[in-house]
């Protein structure tokens, strides 16, 4: 996780010393239903990469909400 955090980082740095103006924010899961949505689906299957050709049917609600500026409670 650190090695991974410390790239993010590096890309960054890169990022600024060519002249980009950046905002880095670090949202914790609660905060964006996606990522927990899409998080909790990863409970359920084994372990190793998953790529997606596009969003799972369930996560449509969540990127509509988030979409709108509106928040999902208590899904």
């Amino acid at each position: 996780m650190e090695y991974v955090i410390y790239c993010y980082i590096m890309d960054c740095v890169k990022f600024i010393k060519e002249g980009w103006m950046l905002e880095v924010r670090h949202v914790l899961r609660k905060g964006n239903m996606c990522v927990d949505h899409l998080a909790n689906l990863a409970q359920d299957i084994a372990v190793g990469v998953v790529l997606l050709g596009s969003p799972p049917a369930s996560i449509y609600l969540f990127i509509l909400a988030d979409a709108c500026g509106r928040g999902i409670v208590g899904t």
